[in-house]
């Protein structure tokens, strides 16, 4: 019997030899485990892990956005506060206005 082994494609191949007729039998067995794959399959399959690490995770994409999201909301408030500080002063402004023109008013009804 002969037998022959290629493990790198995982095929076995045996012989049977007598003197009638010859028989051969081939097995065939896929395997892919890390030592078998390329230089070149497993340098891509380490780069792509690599890139994994080096993505940000779901909570770290959660996290960036909720802090994005938070800066976005105080910039607004800010500057809504500003917009209701100046329309505070407005209508101040329009008020005291008012009561110049009423006491105004008044002066001259007096006389």
């Amino acid at each position: 019997m002969e037998e022959h082994r290629i493990s790198g494609e995982g095929i076995t191949k045996q012989q049977k030899t007598e003197p009638e007729f010859q028989e051969e039998q081939i097995q065939v067995k896929i395997v892919t485990p890390r030592k078998f794959l390329t230089e070149q399959s497993f340098e891509k399959k380490e780069e792509k892990q690599k890139r994994r690490s080096e993505q940000p995770t779901k909570e770290e994409r959660f996290q960036a956005i909720m802090e994005r999201l938070i800066h976005d909301i105080e910039l607004k408030e800010r500057k809504e506060g500003r917009y209701r500080r100046l329309d505070e002063a407005i209508r101040r402004h329009q008020q005291s206005r008012k009561m110049v023109a009423a006491t105004q008013e008044n002066r001259k009804k007096k006389k």
